[in-house]
Parts: C-alpha cells; sequence; structure tokens
C-alpha cells in the first residue's frame, strides 16, 4: 500500500497530465518535485508534494526564492486550514488539497469520457474513490 505521501505524488502528477500538461522531474536537486508546464498557455508550475503544511514553511520560502518569475508555486497537501490558506496568498503561492486536486482529475476525466477524448480502457487503473460511466 502506497504511504500518503506517495499517494499526494501521484494524483498531483496524474492531474496535471489529465489537463495536459507536460510534467518534467528535476534533473538537479529542487525543493519541488516537478514541473508541469501547459505549452498552450505557456504556464509552467513548480509542484511541491507535502503530508502536513505546518513541518514545511521553510522549505516553502527557499521554493519561493528559486523559483523563476514565469513559475508558480503549487503546494499540494493533505489538508490544511484557513489560516495556511491566508499565509499562501500573502507570499504568493497556490495551495490545494489532494481533495480538491482528486475532484479537479475526476471532473476532468468525466468531461474527456463525454467528449470521447478517452475511453475507458485509456484510463488503465484509475481508483477515485467513485464510479465513472460515460454518459
Amino acid at each position: 500500500m502506497e504511504n500518503t505521501f506517495d499517494q499526494i505524488l501521484k494524483l498531483s502528477t496524474t492531474t496535471f497530465q489529465n489537463y495536459e500538461h507536460e510534467i518534467i522531474h528535476p534533473g538537479r536537486p529542487t525543493v519541488w518535485h516537478f514541473m508541469a508546464i501547459n505549452k498552450r498557455s505557456r504556464k509552467n508550475y513548480l509542484v511541491y508534494c507535502v503530508t502536513a503544511i505546518k513541518k514545511v514553511a521553510p522549505l516553502i520560502d527557499m521554493a519561493l526564492e528559486q523559483k523563476d518569475k514565469h513559475s508558480r508555486l503549487v503546494v499540494v497537501c493533505k489538508s490544511c486550514e484557513q489560516e495556511d490558506l491566508q499565509v499562501a496568498k500573502e507570499k504568493n503561492y497556490c495551495l490545494v488539497t489532494s481533495q480538491t486536486l482528486d475532484d479537479y482529475n475526476y471532473d476532468m476525466t468525466v468531461a474527456k469520457l463525454a467528449t470521447g477524448k478517452v475511453s475507458t480502457s485509456d484510463l488503465g487503473i484509475v481508483d477515485f474513490g467513485r464510479v465513472i460511466t460515460k454518459q
């Protein structure tokens, strides 16, 4: 069974791929776990996955210092408080829970199934904890 961190990392990667972002794992040590690039919109996201937001505040500050001006830091955590969201807003990074990403991933998958852009056989093993049916 995967641990919580591995689940968050896998969900984050899958969600960005589902939204047609290219996933690039850094070739050198960085604070973030991967970069998601959307070539159509030219947006770059530096994705940092954590299990507990309170424990990594100094690392988030370090990531903000290391990122370039064309990239946005996205911190994905299991859960967060309103206070954590306020800090993220003040420091100009995106803080999102794994549940929110799961919802985005589910919605995009359902939309792709409905439009025929993907078939259930293309999905492989996807466990959203929900049943996905083509309408």
